[in-house]
């Protein structure tokens, strides 16, 4: 369970400035939450235009969205 989502968008936004692009496998070592919930985490993300995802159906990259 994460007790701060505001945190964890924090993680993921400095994470993915320093790497430009991270897999869903390497913001779950990285940040230490569930897979399930990161993946739901991100989809909102990319729902409201935080984020960009790049790959396939089975393998995700994100990274910041540029606007």
């Amino acid at each position: 369970m994460v007790d701060n989502p505001h945190e964890t968008l924090q993680q993921i936004s400095r994470l993915l400035e320093k790497n430009g692009l991270m897999s869903l496998s390497d913001l779950e070592r990285s940040i230490g939450v569930s897979r399930n919930w990161l993946s739901g985490f991100m989809a909102a993300l990319e729902a409201i235009d935080l984020v960009e995802r790049k790959g396939t159906r089975t393998f995700k990259l994100y990274m910041i969205k540029r606007k």
